[in-house]
């Protein structure tokens, strides 16, 4: 398991402990989730040592630390459906807000150096708070030099849950709104231009209250605000929705690596086809993990109302 995510387990015993019971709804569902092998849910079922319930939780909370990742994600799953006890919520919030992301800045660099030298006028903005992203997309649609480009790139690496990234205040900001705020009613500098968008975040299940919350926002824009809204991009997102990212703190991410590897050696392919081979760089990074969330990381494609090959200029010398 992720050491941070076993550390919180460990940091958190008492509390965890108290948010769930040891009866037949939870080793039906403990059983099916297949953390463990049955014979040693059978011995912690039975209980044979007469341990304290309080402590035989603890215990179980213990040993799973000692399993493979997706461990967590299972257990998370079991609290959030039997107790409305978001385990992974719980962690995102005491870690994730507070996490700089070591190694991010790795793939800062990597990215500026590629796309500088691919003629690209790049900009980076960190640690930004949800009113903040707001802002500066609304200062985007505004934008009237964007008229003399030829493509737009944004690139968001966060935390995130499923569709949403998670901002530095802890809120949620789902890709759904990102993505039509460069539509072309909202930013008509970039009508007919390509828009690339790719998100690299982790992407594990989502709660139904920051659904809510979000989609209580979207419904508070007027219709005549969101009308037309026509988004010719592509997006891409760096592993399957309900998977995480996997980022290394001196390597980067494995998406990034892969993508700057591919840029430099097919730059004068199409940009789908530097995606199929940085999916293949990506596959080739993690063939040999044992760990069951690093053997998913695939990126994710859509293209949008994009007829034509995209191209982009050769490199500088």
């Amino acid at each position: 398991m992720d050491n941070r995510k076993a550390q919180f387990i460990l940091d958190n015993l008492n509390k965890l402990a108290e948010n769930f019971h040891l009866n037949a709804a939870f080793w039906e569902r403990f059983e099916s989730e297949k953390i463990f092998p049955k014979t040693y849910i059978d011995h912690m079922r039975d209980n044979s040592n007469g341990i304290d319930l309080k402590n035989l939780k603890k215990n179980l909370l213990i040993d799973i630390t000692k399993r493979q990742s997706s461990s967590y994600e299972k257990l998370s799953k079991i609290f959030r459906d039997l107790y409305n006890f978001d385990l992974l919520d719980n962690w995102h919030k005491e870690y994730c807000i507070n996490d700089n992301r070591i190694g991010s800045q790795t793939d800062v660099e990597k990215l500026r150096y590629t796309f500088e030298r691919l003629n690209f006028k790049v900009f980076t903005r960190s640690n930004l708070t949800k009113a903040e992203m707001l802002d500066l997309m609304a200062k985007l649609n505004d934008d009237e030099s964007l008229k003399n480009f030829d493509i737009f790139l944004l690139i968001l690496m966060s935390h995130g849950r499923s569709t949403h990234i998670l901002t530095v205040d802890g809120e949620y900001l789902d890709y759904e709104e990102i993505e039509q705020n460069f539509s072309h009613e909202k930013c008509p500098q970039l009508i007919n231009k390509p828009k690339i968008i790719i998100f690299n975040c982790c992407r594990q299940a989502i709660t139904d209250e920051i659904i809510k919350e979000n989609n209580e926002r979207k419904n508070s824009i007027k219709n005549d605000e969101v009308k037309d809204m026509i988004v010719k991009n592509f997006k891409i997102s760096f592993t399957f929705q309900d998977y995480l990212s996997v980022r290394d703190e001196e390597q980067g991410t494995f998406f990034v690596n892969a993508l700057v590897k591919s840029l430099d050696e097919y730059q004068d392919s199409s940009f789908d086809k530097i995606l199929q081979r940085a999916n293949h760089l990506l596959n080739e990074m993690t063939k040999h993990e044992s760990n069951n969330v690093e053997r998913r990381q695939v990126i994710e494609f859509i293209q949008r109302g994009v007829t034509k090959p995209i191209y982009f200029k050769t490199f500088q010398n």
